[in-house]
């Protein structure tokens, strides 16, 4: 769903600062907090759409819906649940109505969630490293099953029971070469297997479009409230199936409840899964209809059943038919519900990164508005009329009056004229004189607080650590300082933001969905030039550095595609080889092998003379620079210029 559409606009608002010269955090949250009651009415009629419709018989209907925001007196009253540091309606607010917001919250949208992703295998099959890789895993998997067959080590020992295995047990838990060609065969199915499902579950995530969207719609509310919110719709087998974005607005959360849960966590060891039993603290959400009643959720990883009604929390399934057999609302078990923030220590909810540049972000509002009001509410006029010799007659005196007061003000009257007329005066018998007094220097020529702004946006910019040029700017900005600006901006705020993306996806999703063989990868925005790039890559690839596969792999980065590797084993040895002649298959008699060890000290030596030559070639320069120099100080005459010629 576009953000027009979730957060539909208002009208421009005039949004109160906190007056006095000191302003600490109580002054800040009572000004947060006024501002809840002055958002415009269409922020509290939202259209009732239905937030997702799932695809097939077998996905549970969501509960949650696109309506209503929250109310302090509607049913959120009296829930125990707890109320976010800022309300979330008024940080939509500020942020439709704030000119140094939108671009900021952008550049993280676009360049954390909002370029693609990619798989990327955790075993590549046409890699020479591949049969030491599936060694591995299928050696560590032996060794895990022989320690779960012996008694483990008694409290206090300090011994794990790997440590009981000798160096013969572990040596004959190695596979074979035949085992391992049957792994490798039965591994490279499973991948094929895994990437279809895998892919097929990425391009349905989200009912209502792509799964870029959905993430650029979670970063959206993350970078305006602080907070963003997932349903998880699973399927008829209980495996995760949807994603649906839920507005935070509306959306409240419990504390911790006092008792752990006792759950399984899937651990990925080498190519399985592990299930590892911990103890887990789980919370409870609630999200308000718009008949004002509470949906309710359960923490994603919940194994309870929890009440879709009521929030009240079951062991089982059958201790929750067994309380609501006799109910007629028709209760079902909550869904579950993921909660993505930007963290605040000590603190369940999030809050947004630019909440410290409030005050600049509401003081530009306000300065913008001084110098929107200006055009329809201009009081010092253009022009003063001063008479000498003369006098104005009353209704003169009064029209000038109603002129300034009446028809001075407004655009449509900028250019109006008054015509004066003014009687003689009989007691001087001089002739009357008008003298117009320009008052442009006491006008507004241009607009108010241009400074002020200019320092607002540096804050709001510092806060999101975002250099100029990325959040619009393009001022005493070129192309070096531009490339340089995108690459540290990358590798210290977006990058960091995807790989936690990343990691969270990799370690909480794909095991939900039984995937080992690949991991999911946001892409970043290129911050390389990709000539100079395929530049180093040719050259590379032409002394023999790189295998032909090798510079594929650099090329899927330069031009975001997934270039798969080749079979054929001309790939997998250096373009030199290929060229000269020699087999790919490993099948060189003696004298190939000679051949190749001259060829190779050939190419050393033609390296050593080229570099040899280079180092001549500089000197050279360099001489005959010292020597143009020389002769033109006068140091050496035509005869001796003649010879150094020669």
């Amino acid at each position: 769903m576009a953000a027009a559409e979730q957060y539909p606009k208002s009208a421009p608002r005039r949004l109160p600062v906190p007056s006095g010269s000191s302003v600490d955090v109580g002054e800040i949250q009572s000004a947060v907090r006024s501002l809840s009651g002055d958002v415009d009415s269409s922020l509290n009629r939202r259209r009732p759409v239905v937030k997702a419709l799932a695809i097939g018989t077998g996905v549970e209907p969501p509960a949650s819906r696109d309506e209503d925001p929250f109310e302090t007196t509607g049913a959120f009253v009296g829930k125990g649940l707890l109320a976010p540091p800022y309300p979330p309606d008024m940080l939509l607010s500020v942020w439709e109505n704030s000119s140094s917001l939108p671009q900021n919250i952008a550049a993280y949208v676009v360049n954390v969630d909002g370029l693609g992703h990619r798989l990327t295998p955790r075993i590549d099959f046409s890699a020479p490293e591949a049969w030491e890789k599936v060694q591995d895993a299928l050696w560590l998997k032996r060794v895990r099953d022989a320690e779960a067959k012996q008694q483990p080590p008694e409290e206090g020992q300090g011994r794990s029971a790997i440590a009981e295995l000798s160096p013969e047990e572990m040596r004959e838990l190695l596979p074979s070469d035949e085992e391992l060609a049957d792994e490798l065969e039965n591994l490279r199915l499973r991948a094929r297997l895994e990437r279809l499902k895998l892919e097929s579950f990425l391009e349905f995530v989200n009912p209502s479009g792509s799964f870029v969207e959905l993430r650029r719609e979670k970063r959206q509310d993350q970078e305006i409230t602080g907070n963003a919110f997932w349903e998880v719709l699973r399927d008829k087998r209980g495996r995760v199936s949807r994603f649906v974005q839920v507005p935070p607005n509306n959306v409240r959360m419990t504390t911790q409840d006092k008792d752990p849960v006792k759950v399984n966590d899937k651990v990925q060891v080498g190519l399985e899964f592990e299930e590892v039993a911990q103890h887990r603290f789980f919370r409870r959400f609630a999200q308000q209809t718009s008949d004002t009643k509470l949906v309710w959720f359960k923490e994603f990883g919940d194994p309870r059943v929890v009440s879709r009604s009521t929030g009240e929390v079951y062991e089982t399934m059958t201790a929750f038919n067994k309380a609501t057999a006799g109910r007629r609302t028709g209760d079902q078990p909550a869904t579950e519900m993921l909660h993505f923030r930007v963290s605040r220590p000590g603190e369940p909810h999030g809050v947004p990164r630019w909440i410290g540049a409030f005050l600049a972000v509401m003081g530009t509002r306000a300065s913008e508005e001084v110098n929107y009001y200006f055009f329809d509410n201009k009081g010092v006029p253009p022009l003063a009329i001063l008479v000498s010799g003369g006098r104005l007659d009353d209704d003169s005196v009064e029209t000038i009056k109603s002129y300034v007061r009446d028809h001075l003000k407004g655009r449509e009257n900028f250019h109006k004229i008054l015509i004066i007329q003014a009687d003689q005066d009989p007691l001087s018998g001089e002739n009357p004189h008008l003298t117009f007094e320009k008052l442009a220097d006491v006008q507004q020529g241009d607009s108010l607080f241009q400074n002020y702004e200019k320092a607002n946006g540096i804050k709001v910019g510092a806060l999101f650590r975002l250099p100029r040029i990325v959040r619009g700017e393009s001022e005493d900005v070129n192309r070096a300082t531009a490339l340089v600006a995108f690459k540290i901006v990358d590798e210290q705020v977006f990058e960091p933001e995807r790989r936690a993306f990343d990691s969270w996806f990799n370690r909480v999703i794909l095991p939900e969905l039984g995937i080992t063989m690949w991991r999911f990868k946001s892409l970043g925005p290129q911050t390389r030039d990709p000539e100079k790039v395929a530049e180093i890559i040719v050259n590379l690839v032409k002394v023999g550095v790189l295998v032909p596969n090798e510079a594929r792999e650099f090329a899927s980065d330069i031009l975001g595609l997934d270039l798969d590797h080749l079979e054929a084993l001309w790939a997998k040895q250096p373009l030199q080889l290929t060229l000269a002649g020699f087999p790919a298959d490993g099948s060189e008699n003696d004298e190939d092998l000679a051949e190749m060890a001259r060829l190779a000290r050939d190419a050393s030596n033609n390296a050593q003379r080229r570099e040899a030559l280079r180092e001549a070639v500089e000197q050279a320069d360099l001489a005959a620079v010292l020597h143009s120099e020389a002769l033109l100080e006068g140091e050496i005459d035509d005869g001796d210029h003649q010879a150094a010629s020669a």
